[in-house]
């Protein structure tokens, strides 16, 4: 055999290789590593945002989960979002860096906050001055119930952030 054929076929398998296990990377970590994700755990953020999907994930419930969680909060899935920002919102002042990520993921595409979000600020912020706690609503879409979620998290985190995004 040629030396080009042995260098063709070395490069086919190479290929091969990678591809059977990225798909088969139960945690992902040929993805993440390709993608430059942020890690926790050992495992990068895909792997911590795939979990966040179908259920809560407690191992995240810690200040060095920060990143991921940040990561997670841009998720195109509304209940990933959501599950991030209860998260953070649990973590407390411990989750301060993510607050910029929190007043993002409450603006719109305009880069001005949704009316959904306002609504919510101004609700938490109300009730919480109160000392009431509030109990699950019903919401009429996944992404409200995003928003409350984030809403949520920044109050808890920083509630003077929060009365900055209700500022005019």
């Amino acid at each position: 055999m040629s030396r080009g054929k042995l260098t063709l076929i070395g490069v086919i398998v190479v290929v091969v290789a990678l591809v059977a296990f990225t798909m088969f990377d139960p945690n992902r970590f040929v993805l993440g590593t390709l993608r430059g994700d942020s890690w926790f755990g050992g495992k990068p953020s895909s792997y911590w945002r795939r979990l966040l999907r179908e259920e809560d994930a407690p191992a995240l419930k810690a200040p060095e989960a920060v990143p991921v969680l940040r990561e997670a909060l841009r998720d195109k899935n509304p209940g990933v979002r959501a599950r991030a920002a209860f998260t953070l919102g649990a973590l407390g002042p411990q989750a301060s860096a993510a607050v910029p990520d929190l007043i993002e993921a409450l603006n719109d595409d305009s880069g001005s906050p949704d009316k959904d979000a306002v609504r919510f600020l101004k609700l938490l912020l109300r009730v919480k001055a109160d000392g009431t706690k509030i109990q699950s609503a019903q919401f009429g879409s996944d992404h409200e119930a995003a928003y409350y979620a984030v809403a949520d998290a920044l109050v808890d985190i920083d509630p003077e952030a929060a009365r900055k995004v209700l500022a005019p």
